[in-house]
């Protein structure tokens, strides 16, 4: 399949497939009588045709040669521009193809973004339209989220660009979703959005996100659950602004350090470390919830062995071990949470677990913190001067 495919890539079939998708060419179709295969019901079948070919190197396996044979193609004649153009030939129950293909698009190499980013404000499908979570499907939804997820992830940059588009309004309703996998994928937005910098906390401060946000860190949905904290987190990192509102996600953030996903317990640990990063606003409340001690736990824990008291603890993995340190190193700064882990058997295990000499280099800046704070601590006060 793929040397056919390729001779027709190489002899100009997706230049052909997109000028049949122009406007001024599906406008004659549809002027062209019906008994000579034309009119609306047949200029329907050829968008779906012709979107199904250019889906196929998408659907089907082919050499990662062949594949950027036909992205460079795509690229060539403007496919996302063109997909833009004719989403609105479709209802939304069969946008899932185009929209599908225009999530590969854009995921799959960056040069496409311009294309997006340019043609988006002059589509008559704009962002919140794709985004309606009364409207269309959930498929839909995803792949929407797919490709505005992906921009906010990539750079700080679009974040204008997705807030003049009007996306915030439409996430209150997409972190309600009933799809489980729409949920998850907003909250990944959410993430995103504040992943960069503190640009999108205001705008976002005010519409119950934040709020729902937290809800959603108990979610019944493993995925939903892990990207909620992931939200969270990076909510609290780049300024105390929002802390008042997140103080209402410590006990759900400290459930979430015995989750049964590993990764959603680093984020918990990452998220309630980025509580007390900016400021100690939240440390009473941290001491409170029993926040300390419990991401103390995960670090020292007996193994399974049977050895009576004295055995030796298994450490966490790699990226959950720097979520607690991250914790720690930041609970050391502050009087009550110092004062807290103090009675916990932390240092002990710093010690008994050679954690200063981990190979992970950022496990390793970690516990450096952790010791210079601690030193910082226990050194006496300077003499007075004269």
């Amino acid at each position: 399949m793929d040397g056919g495919l390729r001779v027709a890539v190489e002899s100009g079939l997706v230049q052909y497939l997109l000028l049949m998708l122009e406007e001024d060419h599906l406008q004659r179709v549809c002027t062209w009588p019906d008994l000579q295969c034309g009119g609306n019901v047949a200029k329907h079948k050829l968008l779906v045709q012709v979107l199904a070919i250019l889906y196929l190197p998408f659907a089907t396996t082919v050499t990662p040669s062949l594949l950027a044979v036909v992205l460079e193609a795509m690229h060539k004649q403007g496919a996302v521009a063109c997909l833009l153009r004719v989403l609105k030939h479709f209802p939304p129950e069969e946008l899932e193809v185009p929209m599908n293909l225009l999530s590969r698009l854009v995921l799959t190499r960056d040069d496409f973004i311009p294309q997006f980013i340019d043609s988006v404000g002059l589509a008559s499908c704009p962002l919140p339209l794709l985004l309606d979570a009364n409207k269309n499907p959930s498929a839909v939804l995803v792949s929407a989220l797919l490709i505005v997820s992906h921009l906010a992830r990539l750079s700080s940059s679009y974040y204008k660009f997705l807030h003049d588009a009007g996306v915030e309004a439409t996430l209150p309703a997409l972190l309600s979703h009933s799809d489980p996998n729409v949920r998850s994928k907003a909250c990944n937005f959410v993430g995103n959005l504040f992943k960069h910098s503190a640009y999108c906390y205001k705008p976002l401060s005010n519409d119950g996100v934040i709020e729902k946000l937290i809800d959603l860190c108990g979610d019944a949905d493993c995925s939903t659950r892990k990207f909620a904290c992931f939200a969270v987190g990076n909510a609290a990192f780049h300024s105390c602004i929002l802390y008042p509102k997140l103080r209402a996600a410590i006990p759900a953030l400290v459930a979430l350090l015995n989750d049964t996903d590993e990764k959603t317990c680093a984020n918990a640990a990452g998220a309630l470390g980025n509580l007390i990063r900016n400021s100690d606003m939240l440390s009473h409340e941290l001491v409170k919830e029993h926040a300390v001690e419990s991401v103390v736990r995960l670090i020292v824990r007996p193994q399974q062995s049977g050895d009576g008291a004295g055995a030796a603890t298994a450490l966490p993995s790699v990226a959950l071990l720097r979520s607690a340190l991250y914790f720690i190193a930041n609970s050391v700064r502050t009087s009550a949470t110092r004062q807290a882990l103090a009675t916990t058997p932390f240092f002990d295990a710093l010690v008994q677990q050679r954690l200063p000499e981990h190979p992970d280099e950022t496990v390793r800046k970690h516990v450096a913190r952790i010791e210079r704070y601690r030193q910082q601590q226990a050194a006496p006060p300077p003499p007075p001067s004269n």
